[in-house]
C-alpha cells in the first residue's frame, strides 16, 4: 500500500463497540530489517468507523500508482465507502463524489469490465463503471500452465518504472467470498516510458520482461525458467497486445 516492495495488510473488521472489538486496521509491513513485523497505521489513515464494515477491495481506481480502498457495509444504516490513497498512509473519503452508494451487502469485486484501462466495481448487485480519465496503466495476465497452475495463484509481480516500484500478488477470493479478476492492474500516473517486471511464479522460479505502458500483457511461464534456489534465471519475452 506504500509501494516499498513489501505486502501490507488491511483488516476490514466487522466490529461491535460494546464488545471492545478493533476497528478496521491498516498494517504496514516493516520488511526484512524488522523481521517482517507490522506497524499499525490506522490512526494516520483516519477511516471513519462504521459497525458493519464487511468486505474490502484494494485497487488503484484513479491509476495514480497507489492502492485505494473500497469497503462494504452490511447494516441498513451503514453504507459502503471509497477512500483514495494519498500516500504516506493518508486517505481521502471520496464516497459522496464517486456516486457509489450501497448498503446491506458483502459484495465487492473489481475488474476492468470495459477494457478501457481503469478498474470498474461490482457491489450491491450493480456494476459501477469507472470514468476517471487519461492516466497511464499496465495490466498483466499470467498463464502458468507449464508450472502446473494456469491461474498462477500466489504468483507475485514486481513492476519498476524510474525510481518507483509496485507489487501485486495473484489471488483468488477475498472478504466474504468475493473474487476480483485475476489480471494484475497497475496505475502509472503520468509515466509514459517502458516498465520492467519481475514475475515470481508459485514454484519460486523467476522471469523478467519489459513492456510499454497502456496495454494488456499476457505472460506465459516459459519451460526454460530456472529455480530461484539455483540462482540461474531466464530473461524471457512476453506475448501480449
Amino acid at each position: 500500500m506504500d509501494n516499498d516492495g513489501h505486502l501490507d495488510l488491511f483488516v476490514g473488521n466487522f466490529s461491535h463497540p460494546r464488545a471492545g472489538q478493533d476497528p478496521p486496521l491498516f498494517l504496514k509491513n516493516l520488511g526484512p530489517a524488522e523481521g517482517f513485523r507490522f506497524s499499525d497505521r490506522t490512526e494516520a489513515a483516519a477511516l471513519n468507523w462504521q459497525e458493519s464494515y464487511a468486505s474490502p477491495v484494494l485497487g488503484d481506481f484513479d491509476n495514480d500508482g497507489l492502492l485505494d480502498l473500497f469497503l462494504t457495509a452490511v447494516y441498513r444504516n451503514d453504507h459502503s465507502v471509497l477512500y483514495r490513497n494519498l500516500g504516506d498512509w493518508r486517505f481521502q473519503d471520496l464516497t459522496e463524489d464517486s456516486g457509489i452508494r450501497t448498503a446491506e451487502t458483502y459484495q465487492a469485486a473489481c475488474a476492468d469490465f470495459d477494457n478501457d484501462g481503469d478498474l470498474d466495481l461490482v457491489s450491491g448487485g450493480r456494476l459501477w463503471r469507472n470514468e476517471l480519465g487519461d492516466s497511464n496503466w499496465l495490466r498483466v495476465r499470467l498463464d502458468g500452465r507449464t508450472g502446473g497452475s494456469r491461474s498462477a495463484f500466489g504468483a507475485r509481480i514486481t513492476l519498476r518504472y524510474g525510481p518507483k516500484i509496485q507489487v501485486r500478488q495473484i489471488e483468488s477470493a477475498t472478504g466474504e467470498g468475493n473474487q476480483s479478476e485475476e489480471t494484475a492492474h497497475f496505475g502509472l500516473g503520468s509515466f509514459e516510458g517502458e516498465v520492467t517486471l519481475e514475475i515470481q511464479w508459485p514454484d519460486g522460479s523467476l522471469q523478467w520482461i519489459s513492456s510499454p505502458v497502456n496495454r494488456l500483457l499476457l505472460v506465459r511461464r516459459s519451460v526454460h525458467v530456472r529455480s530461484q534456489a539455483k540462482g540461474d534465471h531466464w530473461r524471457g519475452r512476453s506475448s501480449g497486445q
